[in-house]
């Protein structure tokens, strides 16, 4: 088997089985087919070391060699001042599981966030709303507020009128000597795709874009993101949110080389993509190149930093025997469908044909000839062919419902007799039912309180309201309870630090972190939580 052989894998959107043979590693779906409402997403990790292969196919009179890079970028552990604007969707089709997501993106950023960087927060639907006209710091007073903005945010917003909310994000102001930054949080499904395109040009700012939901528009989040200098990222409903937040917020500290480029021993009649953009520690580069003959030997990949450095990768370029048969049928149509929309209308339009693609310019027309006594004597029969919504999409109903129950299950049981089903509790934060019926289970708050707070994303605990612990997973009714000693005057901040403090003693259904305890022990000290609300927190939450 080939390198990826030893990778780890998660399929997020489906259950898979998995066999292992000599040759192969092969996975198919656990209930043999799937409902088409999402995205199969597969996800490997290669193995430490690993940084790139080659496979190689004929293509017509000539060869292509497809490339792939893994650069072992240095990056630093001190984080550069930051001029962030976040742009999150609220528009109607962020309904459901994908606005719950980017609620908890929002989260994880501010948690992020140092004192020394500056930030706003833009919502936009058929309009927009603003954290701030203008930029603020990352001070306690301003990330407690930005909290509470983005604890009320919902798919309530209309339309989807992207452009408005990233000009209001471009002229939201600078700060001398920063880069401004961008992170959009968004399905994809926006209007005027060009000319949003065309403006992020003009803006001078990266662009970073995490695509979330079950059928995203990638293209375009895609060429936003690329062609502006960032990177995007697409999530599935059913993957956490934190680790590719981190891995964004790293390619944000990254310096921008100054060139990468490819170099080969012989040259290519042509390559793809044709200029190189910003590659990213952690990032996998792949191009695709033709030659009139096979060539040999190695490719390198060479990254120039602005400071001089040179960071070089080597890989070899394997034989065609090397690469299985059916990859090499595939890998031509592979790479024209990767150049379809970066070329011309007509050009683009050439590629789908020639390669039997079906792209926005032509369609798969399937002809089946009958002999002369099987022809029908009627006119043709009229058949409707149900479609479905993406899962998710809108609100009109959510990825994991069901996953994990038998159908019958699912078709009989009244949603008041769910409680008392005997199914793991995290199955129940997706189901379409009210949340009083729902079990409380207090380890998923831990749990999301680990992952946020781990010893790789900050030192400073910085959760300050009751409505960013219902995000986290916070039981309603003991919300309720906070919220309700909040109204009577007591200090937010010390009821949740109370709080927190109350539940890692006392919780048996997750261990909370060495380091999320400190972090929550340090915040009490520093905050000096006063012993009364200490007593009113135990008082109704015991």
């Amino acid at each position: 088997m080939g390198t990826l052989s030893q990778a780890s894998y998660e399929c997020p959107t489906h259950p898979v089985s998995v066999t292992d043979t000599p040759e192969s590693r092969e996975f198919t779906l656990s209930g043999g087919s799937a409902q088409m409402d999402r995205d199969f997403v597969l996800l490997l990790r290669e193995a430490e070391g690993q940084g790139g292969d080659t496979l190689v196919a004929p293509d017509g009179d000539q060869h292509l060699v497809l490339a792939s890079f893994h650069p072992n970028i240095p990056t630093s552990d001190q984080a550069s001042p930051r001029c962030i604007k976040l742009v999150i969707d609220c528009s109607g089709s962020m309904g459901g599981d994908s606005i719950a997501q980017a609620r908890a993106a929002l989260h994880e950023i501010l948690a992020m966030l140092e004192p020394h960087d500056w930030f706003n927060i833009i919502a936009f639907g058929s309009n927009y709303r603003m954290l701030s006209e203008k930029l603020r710091p990352a001070s306690e007073d301003s990330l407690s507020m930005a909290a509470r903005f983005v604890a009320e945010l919902d798919a309530n917003m209309g339309g989807t009128e992207i452009g408005g909310a990233l000009d209001a994000a471009y002229v939201s102001g600078v700060r001398e000597g920063l880069s401004p930054d961008l992170l959009l949080i968004t399905d994809g499904e926006v209007w005027q795709h060009d000319a949003v395109i065309q403006t992020a040009r003009r803006s001078d700012h990266r662009i970073f874009t995490v695509g979330v939901g079950s059928a995203v528009s990638e293209t375009f989040l895609h060429q936003l993101a690329e062609q502006n200098g960032g990177a995007c990222e697409l999530v599935s409903p059913r993957e956490g949110m934190a680790e590719h937040i981190v891995r964004h917020f790293r390619r944000i500290d990254q310096p921008a080389a100054a060139s990468v480029r490819v170099e080969w021993l012989v040259s290519p009649i042509r390559q793809f993509p044709r200029e190189i953009g910003t590659v990213f520690a952690g990032d996998t580069l792949h191009l695709f190149a033709w030659f009139e003959k096979l060539p040999h030997g190695e490719a390198i990949l060479v990254i120039d930093s602005a400071e001089g450095e040179s960071l070089r990768q080597r890989v070899r370029i394997v034989g065609e025997s090397e690469t299985a048969n059916a990859i090499r049928s595939a890998l031509p149509r592979v790479a024209a469908h990767t150049q379809i929309g970066s070329d011309s209308s007509v050009e683009s339009k050439e590629l789908a044909v020639r390669y039997q693609l079906v792209t926005e310019q032509t369609s798969c027309i399937l002809v089946y000839q009958r002999d002369i006594e099987q022809k029908a004597d009627g006119v043709p029969a009229l058949r409707k062919v149900p479609q479905v919504l993406a899962a998710g999409r809108g609100g009109m109903g959510q990825v994991d419902a069901c996953m994990s129950l038998s159908e019958s299950v699912c078709a009989s049981v009244a949603s008041s007799e769910l409680a008392d089903l005997d199914y793991d509790d995290a199955d129940m934060e997706y189901l379409d039912i009210p949340p009083m019926l729902r079990r409380h289970r207090s380890g998923s708050l831990i749990e999301n309180l680990n992952r946020r707070f781990d010893e790789t994303t900050t030192n400073i605990f910085r959760i300050a309201t009751v409505a960013e612990l219902r995000t986290l997973g916070l039981d309603y009714l003991i919300a309720d309870e906070l919220d309700a000693l909040v109204d009577e005057g007591m200090d937010e901040r010390s009821v949740v630090i109370s709080y927190l403090q109350l539940l890692i003693k006392t919780s048996q259904d997750a261990v909370a972190s060495r380091h999320l305890q400190r972090l929550v022990g340090r915040a009490a000290k520093q905050w000096q939580v006063d012993s009364d609300v200490r007593d009113a927190v135990n008082d109704c939450c015991l």
